[in-house]
């Protein structure tokens, strides 16, 4: 299947704010530095640092969480918001007969990641700008169960990606600041398990979707300069939707179009949480689909909209999305 959904988020969170509290954290000893000492990151802005990053790679990496379009605004009146960019696309392509019991998956999923933050109100006036590139491969294997009932599918995706943080601050030389926090190499290594349970409950074809999806993330990243050592991090990602498919029908176009609408939870565990400072959050959605376009190539194409809440979240998020046949 091939994922392409620009979601746009407007959320309650002060998390991307914390690199500049590293930062200005070791702003006040430079002109040791100018002394030939050298700026050390402590233990817990290390930690920061750590669980920072592996939120980022989460984010661009599993494929639980969607691409798009991202404003992170913070609780605090003089913090600023975070902006974050993530194009990410997931084909999943099936080997074979697609209705057999058994088809093997082969899984392609390029991301890119793009994080901006301007602090034009704190003194010194600081900007930050990170970029993730990466590419995802993997391997899957859908089961199907009780006249396609049941759908139990295990997955592994071995992904790799680059980091790049790329800060400025007014009267401090950009070569100190790249000793501060460095530039980050990750391997990511995702197991996980989807059920997906379709059961027909009305006779014009309605169905009713429940699924859930739990996917472990372990990264393992390398740094570029000694200032925070290499380091390995894992998460937690589980996602439990529930939704009802009805089919629509049109003067003799019978089925030509379904509507989906859903309602999900996505949890945070490990260092995703501590990364994010964020525990869950709901999705309510509804997908506009058919199965009759290019049935040769898709098994279905359509259009969904998403609205976003928690007690720290509210937002929206569409695009389109598709599965190959």
């Amino acid at each position: 299947m091939i994922h392409t959904r620009p979601p746009r988020l407007f959320l309650c969170l002060s998390v991307f704010t914390r690199c500049f509290v590293i930062v200005c954290a070791l702003l006040s000893p430079l002109s040791a530095v100018h002394a030939q000492s050298e700026p050390i990151l402590s233990e817990s802005a290390q930690n920061e640092f750590q669980a920072i990053t592996n939120a980022l790679i989460t984010l661009a990496s599993d494929d639980s969480l969607s691409a798009g379009t991202y404003k992170l605004k913070s609780d605090e009146a003089d913090s600023p918001d975070t902006d974050i960019d993530l194009y990410k696309v997931i084909g999943e392509f099936p080997v074979g007969d697609d209705e057999a019991q058994f088809v093997p998956l082969l899984e392609v999923s390029p991301a890119f990641l793009r994080l901006n933050e301007e602090l034009d109100a704190g003194t010194p006036a600081a900007s930050i700008e990170v970029e993730s590139r990466g590419i995802g491969v993997g391997a899957g294997l859908q089961m199907k169960f009780f006249d396609d009932l049941l759908e139990i599918t295990p997955r592994m995706k071995i992904e790799y990606s680059e980091l790049n943080f790329d800060f400025s601050v007014a009267g401090v030389d950009e070569a100190v600041l790249d000793r501060i926090l460095p530039d980050v190499d990750t391997w990511s290594y995702i197991p996980s398990l989807e059920l997906l349970a379709r059961p027909e409950v009305a006779d014009d074809g309605g169905r009713v979707i429940a699924g859930s999806k739990v996917s472990f993330v372990y990264v393992n990243a390398s740094t570029s300069n000694g200032e925070i050592s290499d380091f390995s991090s894992d998460s937690w990602i589980t996602k439990t939707q529930l939704g009802y498919e009805q089919p629509l029908s049109f003067g003799e176009k019978k089925d030509s179009l379904l509507l989906r609408p859903m309602v999900g939870r996505v949890d945070l565990h490990g260092s995703a949480r501590n990364g994010f400072e964020l525990n869950n959050f709901y999705e309510i959605g509804l997908d506009i689909l058919t199965r009759t376009f290019a049935e040769e190539y898709f098994r279905e194409v359509g259009f969904g909209v998403t609205y976003i809440t928690e007690q720290e979240i509210q937002g929206w998020r569409f695009g389109f999305f598709g599965s190959l046949a």
